[in-house]
């Protein structure tokens, strides 16, 4: 059994959804990384995603693009990154989710990046400008692994794809909640809940929404009905505006518990969904 089959196993035997914050490894200098980490691993997140710092991160909105930038400039790459992870995995025992692109595996080397993943410190890969039918070369790269290689639906994928995806996907189904990047919105895409729904009846996996989730109250009404909540631009946001130290600190352990609290307890409390979601 994988790592992310085993922690969403575990979560839906106690009623409960998924916090999966993202942040950009290095940003904005190596020892602030850890330090964020600490804090997800204390503020309770169940799997972390870790962004591999790239020039052209073309699914990244202004946050995370401004994130990767200020970690290249130390520089921090793949293997910085990786580092990072096993370190995160070995002493705060954070299920690790590595979000790259698919230039900076390739360039490193699959034969050198498969060493890495049966190392057994990744739990999963998210690669978003890998298209599903271009994946068969990493997917094969990662078997016998335990590393699941994540795949995307967002609302314009077409139902035959779907379907398609949906039968060769593992760990988890990341739902991109809205057509644009990541970052910050104001509100929820209408007909979320139905989309979550209809995608985990097809694949029968855990479906994750990403994407434009910003704040405790999005946080809420998303966990009541998908398996994880995937929250990036609004924390990865505060080390642009607070940069490094104790100010940073107290700002990012706050938000983090806020939307921890709000994700694990949606499912158990009276918080209402409207039907629009």
């Amino acid at each position: 059994m994988s790592i992310l089959k085993e922690v969403f196993q575990h979560l839906a035997e106690q009623g409960r959804t998924a916090f999966m914050p993202y942040i950009t490894a290095g940003d904005p200098d190596a020892a602030t990384s850890w330090r964020l980490l600490e804090i997800l691993a204390d503020q309770g997140a169940d799997v972390v995603e870790l962004g591999v710092p790239f020039t052209d991160p073309l699914a990244d909105g202004p946050d995370n693009q401004k994130a990767a930038m200020r970690a290249l400039r130390r520089p921090v790459g793949l293997v910085d990154t990786l580092r990072l992870a096993e370190k995160a995995k070995r002493q705060l025992g954070l299920p690790i989710v590595l979000f790259s692109y698919y230039n900076s595996i390739y360039s490193y080397g699959l034969d050198k990046f498969r060493n890495i993943c049966r190392q057994g410190y990744l739990a999963g890969l998210v690669v978003p400008d890998l298209p599903f039918e271009e994946s068969a070369p990493l997917k094969k790269v990662l078997t016998g692994s335990g590393v699941d290689l994540v795949q995307f639906i967002s609302p314009t994928t077409p139902a035959g794809r779907r379907r398609k995806i949906a039968a060769a996907a593992q760990g988890f189904i990341y739902y991109v909640s809205l057509t644009g990047v990541t970052g910050r919105r104001q509100a929820l895409a209408v007909g979320l809940r139905r989309q979550v729904e209809e995608i985990r009846r097809i694949a029968g996996l855990p479906v994750a929404v990403g994407f434009g989730i910003s704040n405790p109250a999005h946080a809420g009404r998303v966990a009541c009905f998908a398996d994880g909540v995937i929250v990036g631009s609004a924390l990865v946001s505060l080390v642009e505006k607070f940069g490094r130290g104790k100010k940073l600190y107290n700002a990012f352990s706050a938000l983090a518990g806020r939307m921890a609290r709000a994700v694990h307890g949606a499912r158990n409390s009276e918080l209402p969904v409207s039907p629009k979601f």
